[in-house]
Formats: structure tokens, sequence, C-alpha cells
């Protein structure tokens, strides 16, 4: 009579009970026991008894091989991966910083653009250019003491604001609670003679958590008030005067990274869903620089990484090969719509033996990651954490014989913007970059390898990613509800 084999297992630490019943549900005398040093689980009955957790597996002959692949993958563990992930371990903000300065370093000089053809004045141009470059560290640009501040003011950003809390009683007296709804910003100033002009900066929670900002130029003629415009906006934004005109000056974001990226200006003064100006300061080429400061981050010396580093003139190559594939930021960056997903990278997987996982994860590709006999399927997606904003899903499953299908290995993950797989030498190593800051990342290749019933790991290579940049600068319309005039 043929036996199905129903596994019901917990790994580590908890106690896995077997039972072998025949296809009328009687439990045959033929039982199985897993004995766990002093740990002896029976599941013969139905019965289990425990003692302590300590020690290995004792195999059991079955008609099929994979009987309890649980057992055999329990080496590839939450820390197989996130052991090697040093980012959390040295700390972000430790590795952040450090890497905001590199990057400050190699951003190139500044080098303003203006188009030919711009219909803004050039002049104000490369004064917002100018701040964005000098304000472009992200550590200066959360700080109201930073250089764009600092300009902001100048340009009389606070000279329009209400902020007196007399003026802003009078204020608001002239609107409806429904429009002072979220109110967290406001401006008065006068786009003529006859006309009296607000802003309001408004800020509301959508449904899905994302905060959503909303600007709204206000016109009060005598005693008639009405909205023109509102748009919305990645900032709250600062209201300028420059050459008798007034400017809106938000921050644009790159939704794909949740980077700042440039500036976007609105003038005021003509009509405002097509006399917008959009300043973003983009990778050119990315530099890749070997860190062997990155040894701090393991157990090895300096001196000692940097021969790890060194010791095999393959991987040398191969990551002079890499460095030319990624120079352009092909695999890095995302294009303008939020509705592109970035290009996935694959190494030698993609030429390895595939088999199809599920619907969403699609193909499979088998790669013994830590060189110890032991197949995985990998499988790569582009998935939304919110709206615009990506990531790299990666999963792992293992190939369950006895129940013809796919499990996952829950437990071994790794959160890289792209992961990739190379064999050299016979090794396989896994290739991660990760995103830091800004548009820098951070390129290390790991090697797994089992040592008795731990899987170890190396960082063989470690380099910084960072780019040097340019101004991109595109004259036309955003997002705009026109209301009135």
């Amino acid at each position: 009579m043929k036996k199905k084999i129903y596994q019901t297992a917990v790994l580590f630490g908890m106690a896995a009970v077997l039972f072998c019943g025949a296809a009328d549900g009687t439990v045959k005398d033929n039982r199985r026991e897993i004995i766990l040093g002093n740990e002896t689980v029976s599941d013969s009955e139905g019965t289990a008894e425990t003692e302590s957790i300590v020690g290995a597996v004792e195999e059991y002959n079955t008609e099929k091989d994979g009987i309890i692949p649980y057992l055999e993958y329990s080496c590839l563990n939450d820390k197989t991966l996130r052991d090697s992930e040093f980012l959390d371990v040295a700390g972000r903000d430790l590795i952040t910083k450090g890497m905001a300065l590199e990057s400050e370093e190699l951003k190139g000089d500044f080098t303003p653009v203006v188009p030919e053809d711009c219909s803004f004045p050039e002049e104000l141009v490369i004064i917002m250019e100018d701040i964005f470059y000098n304000s472009s560290n992200f550590l200066k640009r959360k700080e109201d003491d930073s250089y764009y501040r600092e300009k902001i003011k100048e340009l009389g950003s606070e000279k329009f604001k209400v902020e007196q809390e007399e003026e802003r009683n009078r204020v608001e007296a002239l609107f409806t609670e429904e429009q002072l709804e979220g109110c967290v910003n406001m401006y008065h100033f006068h786009l003529t003679e006859e006309t009296d002009n607000y802003i309001l900066v408004t800020s509301c929670m959508g449904s899905s958590h994302i905060q959503g900002i909303n600007i709204h130029l206000m016109k009060r003629e005598g005693d008639i008030l009405e909205e023109l415009y509102n748009f919305e906006a990645e900032s709250y934004g600062d209201l300028i005067q420059y050459g008798g005109e007034f400017y809106f000056i938000t921050w644009e974001e790159n939704d794909a990274l949740g980077e700042i990226e440039g500036l976007r200006i609105h003038r005021l003064n003509g009509n405002p869903q097509e006399e917008t100006l959009c300043i973003r300061y983009l990778p050119e080429e990315y530099v890749w620089r070997p860190s062997y400061s990155i040894a701090i981050y393991s157990d090895d010396t300096p001196a000692l990484f940097e021969q790890k580093m060194k010791r095999d003139e393959a991987i040398d190559n191969y990551v002079r090969q890499v460095e030319k594939e990624f120079a352009q930021g092909r695999y890095l960056r995302t294009d303008e719509e939020d509705t592109v997903r970035t290009e996935i990278y694959y190494g030698d997987e993609k030429d390895a033996e595939s088999l199809k996982i599920n619907e969403y994860w699609g193909m499979g590709y088998q790669m013994d990651i830590a060189n110890c006999g032991l197949p995985v399927y990998v499988s790569k997606n582009r998935e939304w954490e919110r709206p615009g904003q990506e990531y790299l899903g990666v999963r792992f499953f293992y190939y369950d014989s006895v129940e013809n299908n796919f499990e996952q290995l829950e437990k071994l993950s790794c959160g890289a913007t792209q992961l990739w797989f190379k064999k050299l030498g016979g090794m396989i190593y896994i290739c991660r970059m990760y995103h830091i800051c800004d548009f820098n990342y951070i390129f290390n290749m790991v090697l797994l390898e089992k040592d008795g019933e731990n899987v170890e790991s190396t960082i063989v290579y470690s380099a910084t990613v960072i780019p040097q940049r340019k101004f991109v600068v595109t004259e036309g319309p955003v997002y705009v509800t026109r209301l009135k005039g």
C-alpha cells in the first residue's frame, strides 16, 4: 500500500512531528524517529516526547529521496545572508555619512546648464542650480540652516510668509474651515496692484499613509476671494520674488529611490500649468572605488581584508566587467515615469537550470548558493514598497520531491537593490548592490561555504559606487488643476 508522508515541522528549536500513514488513514508500525541529542520525537500514535533540543538528525530510509528537505536546508537560516549584510552591523548612519562626504568629493565641479530656448531668467536658473549643487548633500538639505535655506531667505521667502499671530488670524478669517484644513504654511503677496494674493500649503495623509501636499493660489479682489489653481508638490516649498515676478520653489523627488534629485520652479505671474521649470542633478557616470575600509565591518584587519580582495585575479577581472555594465546607471535608477521598473540584472543564474515556481514569481533558477551541494531555486521580481517606490524582491525556494511542489526558504532573505550570482573557479559568488543614500551605492561579492552544520560568509570584494553628476533642465507642464481665471 502506497505510503504518504505528512510533514508538519517547524525549524530552529521547534519539535518536528512526522506521520507515516497508510492510504486508509491507519498508522503502520514502521515509525520514524528524529533524534536531536536527548530529544526523541515519535510519530507513532501521533504522540511526541521532548526533553531538550541539541544534536543531529538520524536519517530514515524511505522510498523517495528528499523526504525531509527542510532539515537538509536548515543550514540556510536567517543569518546566512544577513550576517554579511554589514550595513546594519556597522550602522547605516555611519556608512551614510561617509558616503555622503565621498559623494561631495566625486560629484564634479559646478557646471550650470541653461537651455537656449528657456523662458525663465538665465540668472534665476543658475542661482537655483547653485543652491541645489551646494545643498545636494542630503545631510544639509534636512536642516534649517542649510545653504538652500540661506539663499532662499535672500530671495525674500520669509518676507511674504504669514507667521505673526495677529496677521495670521486676520488672513485665516478670509477662508473657510474646509480651505484651511491641513494648512501648514501661508503666504500673502501682490501679483498686481489691484489684487491680494495668497498661497495656502496644505498637507494631508492619504488612505495609503502617504503624505499629500497641495499648493493653492488664491486671489482676492475687493470682497471676492477665489482660488485660481492648485497643484501637487513633493515639499512645502517657498515663495520668492525675482526680477519683479513671483515664483514658487519646491523639491523634486525621485520616487523610485525616495530621494530628492532637484528643484521645480513655478512661475506665478503667468500660466502656472505651462510655465514650470524642473532642474534635476542626475548621475552622468558612476565611479567605482574599492572599499578596503569595509574591513571594519568584518573580523579582518584592513591589511588582511585588502589581501583577500586581491587574492583572485578572476574576481578583479569580473568586477571590471560589471563596472562597465553599471557605469551609465542602467540597473541603478529608474525612468522618470513611476510606472517603469528598473531592469533586473542577471548573472550566471540566467543560464542555469530553471523551473516555474508559480504565476507570480515565474521562473526559479537553480544555484548552489552555499557551495555545499544543496540546490536552491532563486526567483527575482520588482515590487512596489509604496506607489512609485520600488525594490527588488528576491525569494529562495527548494523543491520538495515528496509533495511535488516548491517550498519557500522564508528565513533566507536579502534586501539589496540588485542581487545576482557568478561562478568563478568552481565556486558560486553572490553579488549585491545596496542603495545607501542619494544616488550612492555599495557593491560587494560574498562567498558562502558550509562549515560543519553552519554556513560561513566571507566578503571577498567591496566597492563604493558613486556618480559624477550633471544638471538636466526641462521646461513644461506639471500636474495642475485649473480652477478659474
